[in-house]
């Protein structure tokens, strides 16, 4: 295996030992005393790279004490301390090589360096100018000397060495850039501009150029420059698709607010299977960005989604497709057809994690507990360090009846959760639900009190609490007490209200527990189907038989999932 380091140093020792001795000789033979320096030398480097620092160290020293003039010893002290960040100590051996061989590179750009380290730009600039005065032929020494002069604050020369380098290369790409980034640098936008429009001019068949300035035209709000370089681009390649959905952006900012308009005039590049996703994709994000503020705007909607199918018919087989259609049919309201473009993003592409989070989101939303449970085992096999995945599974588990294994699976979820403190105490929540119904109550109450640990102002674990503790009448104290500071917190949320009033129908309280109950409907619980079934076990114990009737009958109506709501209607009699 072939030693990097010995071969970087081996190429040090060529070249340095070839310009000591030259410095040193006067003649064309070397006399004793060089060729023993130069023993010395060669010895110096067989230690370093051998490994034998301090030796090595100590005879460079002795080799730069006794001759100010080689090359070699100065310049390898130099790199020595600038290695170990001992700049002020590298400086004088680096400057000293450099006094002695100020036209080599690699020692001017040793010296240039440490120069920088310590702040002196103006030095460092005047080391670089020096090589360029020398005849140096890298550009890279033209853009360090302009890096070095905008160090030091002085823009006007960097912009002159960049202007003396494209005299003597001609126009690049790379100069070009940088002489437009500088110009940004202090404001001068129209000479920012003539840079990139002098490269596109100066190569007219490479159209990246011409993009290059027709997006700093979009950036900077110049519409009408950015319109006419694309209109210049299309009369050089009149089916550049880039540039075509470029222009009827423009247009669509431009066009009076119209949106709908644009939009339509886009389904015909989204049909553009030429046109690459990337650019479609980037131009439908502010676009649903767009339609998420103007939620109450049908017609809007209507096109995006419209613009959504179309991308996917042109990509089918592209994950990015339906990934970004589902987006849009999510934000429209539509959870049934976004989990349908999800489920077929992850098939053409499964390792795209956030995808899955939204999958199995939307599952939980829509109550396809069945098909959750399922989706997200898969999704441990795949992403098994990511908690939300196992939360998602225990959610499927719990409500597919397997209560224990959801307990178990929200357990691993808690462990792998602990520096997410939002996600564990939703993972308590869950695994509290679960172990409840599993018939743990003590496993239930630790894990709800752990969540309280976490954060006691969680109104949705006081809720679940208060309710667990009072349905069986457990601990019906702490179920008040935990539903008060629930309602302390929010006031006017109707679960919290319905809870209140159940509490307090299961403590026998009735008529304190109808005017909480009466409360939560009044608060925006009026087409709850649990919360109007509630109100109506209350008037019945009331002997309100009519009113319970009627707020079963509105139950019913709202979509109660209860087995019982039917025979509690016919025989207007409570099922408990």
């Amino acid at each position: 295996m072939i030693n990097h380091q010995a071969v970087s140093f081996f190429f040090v020792l060529c070249i340095l030992c070839s310009s000591a001795l030259s410095v040193s000789a006067q003649d064309d033979r070397p006399t004793e005393d060089d060729i023993k320096t130069e023993r010395a030398y060669v010895d110096a480097n067989r230690d370093l790279l051998l490994g034998n620092t301090e030796e090595a160290i100590a005879a460079l020293k002795e080799i730069a004490k006794e001759n100010k003039s080689h090359v070699g010893a100065h310049y390898l002290l130099g790199r020595h301390y600038a290695k170990r960040k001992k700049f002020s100590e590298a400086i004088g051996y680096a400057e000293r090589a450099y006094r002695n061989e100020s036209s080599n590179e690699t020692i001017a750009r040793q010296y240039a360096d440490l120069l920088s380290e310590l702040g002196q730009f103006s030095d460092e600039a005047n080391v670089y100018a020096s090589l360029i005065e020398s005849n140096s032929k890298n550009p890279q020494t033209y853009y360090r000397l302009a890096y070095a002069q905008v160090k030091a604050d002085d823009y006007q020369a960097a912009l002159e060495t960049y202007q003396r380098l494209e005299d003597w290369q001609g126009i690049t790409e790379d100069n070009s850039k940088r002489q437009h980034s500088l110009y940004l640098t202090f404001g001068q936008k129209d000479k920012a501009a003539q840079a990139l429009k002098k490269l596109a001019d100066q190569y007219p068949s490479v159209l990246k150029h011409r993009f290059l300035l027709a997006d700093f035209y979009v950036s900077t709000d110049q519409t009408s420059l950015a319109k006419s370089t694309f209109k210049d681009i299309l009369k050089r390649d009149p089916e550049n698709a880039k540039a075509k959905l470029a222009l009827q952006n423009l247009d669509g900012k431009s066009g009076g607010g119209d949106q709908i308009a644009y939009l339509q005039t886009l389904q015909t590049l989204f049909q553009d299977k030429d046109v690459d996703i990337d650019t479609k994709v980037k131009e439908l994000i502010p676009v649903i960005d767009r339609m998420v503020d103007r939620n109450d705007d049908e017609a809007l909607k209507k096109q995006v989604i419209k613009l959504g199918r179309t991308l996917v018919k042109t990509h089918p087989e592209e994950a990015k497709a339906h990934s970004v259609y589902g987006d849009i049919l999510i934000n429209a309201g539509d959870g049934k057809q976004a989990v349908q473009a999800y489920k077929r993003t992850l098939e053409l592409d499964e390792s795209v994690y956030p995808v899955w989070e939204q999958y199995l989101y939307l599952q939980n939303k829509l109550g396809r507990f069945e098909s959750l449970a399922e989706s997200a085992e898969e999704a441990i096999d795949l992403f098994p360090n990511q908690p939300f995945v196992y939360y998602m599974h225990g959610i499927g588990l719990e409500n597919t009846g397997k209560f224990d294994e959801a307990a178990s699976t929200l357990g691993e979820a808690k462990i792998m959760a602990l520096r997410d403190k939002e996600l564990l105490v939703r993972i308590l929540y869950q695994q509290g639900s679960s172990y409840y119904k599993a018939g743990k109550y003590d496993k239930s109450n630790k894990a709800l009190d752990e969540a309280l640990e976490i954060n006691a102002e969680d109104i949705a674990v006081l809720n679940l609490y208060s309710f667990l503790l009072a349905e069986d009448k457990r601990d019906i104290k702490k179920a008040k007490t935990l539903i008060a500071q629930a309602e302390k917190l929010a006031p006017d949320n109707p679960f919290i209200l319905d809870t209140y009033g159940w509490i307090l129908f299961k403590d026998g309280d009735y008529k304190s527990a109808v005017k909480w109950a009466e409360k939560a409907i009044n608060k925006g619980g009026a087409k709850n189907p649990e919360i109007l079934e509630n109100l109506g076990d209350i008037y019945f114990k009331l002997n309100k038989t009519d009113q319970a009737v009627e707020q079963w009958q509105k139950a019913k109506t709202a979509g109660s999932k209860n087995p019982d709501i039917d025979k509690k209607i016919s025989s207007k009699t409570l099922i408990e």
